[in-house]
């Protein structure tokens, strides 16, 4: 009759001689890690009116299919003139993302485009928008990891960030 250290040693011996039974024998391949993590359009509302200039009011976000369009209202010279922006994501770096600017009406004009997006953490060259997502706490609360994924559904932004 077999004691149960002899038969607990079988199992033992067994289980490390397979492929998935020890670490060093291990054949599988580690997936990226990464997490996802959600921007409601009042998120980027509060990183947008923190930083607003005061000729610009009534800001809105709405997402549309990969697009993400800001609304607003803004005073020049005592008149009140409706704007609105539509922005593709194009690219990430680090934790910074740019937009393709892709429409801005009523006009694509350098002293509207300065008002509305050169303000830290926004900033604007030819038709790229930079926005250095550490500015929204959820994303700063993730000390490590670059942004590698970006995807617009449910209204809302989904990051992929890569630890």
């Amino acid at each position: 009759m077999k004691s149960i250290l002899d038969i607990l040693n079988h199992q033992v011996t067994t289980v490390t001689e397979k492929d998935y039974g020890t670490l060093a024998s291990t054949n599988y391949k580690l997936l990226p890690r990464f997490v996802s993590v959600p921007i409601k359009k009042e998120m980027i509302l509060y990183v947008l009116n923190r930083k607003k200039p005061k000729e610009i009011n009534d800001l809105d976000v709405l997402f549309e299919d990969n697009y993400i369009i800001i609304k607003g209202k803004m005073k020049k010279m005592g008149l009140s003139i409706n704007f609105s922006v539509k922005l593709l994501p194009i690219e990430m770096d680090g934790r910074m993302l740019q937009f393709r600017l892709m429409h801005l009406k009523p006009m694509n004009h350098p002293w509207l485009n300065k008002i509305i997006f050169n303000r830290p953490p926004i900033s604007l060259k030819k038709d790229i928008v930079s926005v250095d997502l550490n500015q929204i706490e959820k994303v700063k609360s993730i000390p490590i990891g670059t942004i590698k994924k970006i995807e617009i559904r449910n209204q809302m932004i989904w990051l992929g960030i890569w630890l």
